[in-house]
């Protein structure tokens, strides 16, 4: 009886938490690569979370497309070793050449997992970062913002809404904000328009 109570709506069955375990398990030995001193604290950490996981409401489904999902991971691999490499030789070179800046990138996405998705995949790929979410666009965070990052940007939006089954849509107002950032990230005011009395 207690147990009806404490999951209310959520019923929890042995079947469910015991595949959310293998699940949770399965991410816990890539994570600690599998080595025998981190299977007693994965069960500290599996079994409790398990039972969370379960307790949650449940999210909106991902529907991923298999064809989507072929042509993601290449490009995804593809676009990771080469940012990887460009960051490497950044740290290595005298001259590392950074110019860091804060690129608004307009949603073309509709509100959803998607958008969530594209946000971690851009924070996953070396060299930039996912900094805010917004209702209408993302700002992320770049080491050179003089590269072709707005191409680059809509060309993985397209990826992920085809692994969503999703066509992006043009935004209603493109208007891109590129600026310079200082060390700690923080914007920095861009060149101001001249006024006509001081041409």
């Amino acid at each position: 009886m207690t147990g009806m109570i404490l999951f209310g709506d959520h019923p929890v069955t042995w079947r469910r938490l015991l595949k959310r375990c293998l699940e949770l398990a399965a991410i816990w030995l890539v994570l600690t690569g599998g080595h025998s001193a981190a299977w007693l604290p994965g069960l500290a950490v599996v079994i409790p979370a398990a039972f969370a996981s379960l307790l949650l409401p449940p999210g909106p489904a991902w529907n991923w497309h298999l064809a989507g999902i072929c042509r993601f991971l290449p490009f995804f691999l593809r676009r990771s070793l080469l940012a990887g490499y460009d960051v490497a030789r950044r740290a290595l070179a005298p001259d590392p050449g950074l110019k860091p800046g804060l690129h608004r990138h307009p949603w073309r996405l509709p509100p959803g997992p998607a958008r969530v998705f594209l946000a971690n995949t851009i924070s996953l790929l070396p060299g930039t970062l996912s900094v805010e979410f917004s209702d209408d666009y993302l700002l992320i965070h770049t080491l050179d913002r003089e590269t072709d990052l707005k191409g680059e940007l809509e060309k993985l939006e397209g990826m992920v809404g085809r692994l969503f089954r999703l066509a992006p849509e043009p935004p209603n107002a493109y208007s891109p904000l590129t600026q310079p950032a200082n060390a700690l990230g923080e914007r920095l005011p861009g060149p101001q328009p001249r006024s006509e009395a001081g041409q």
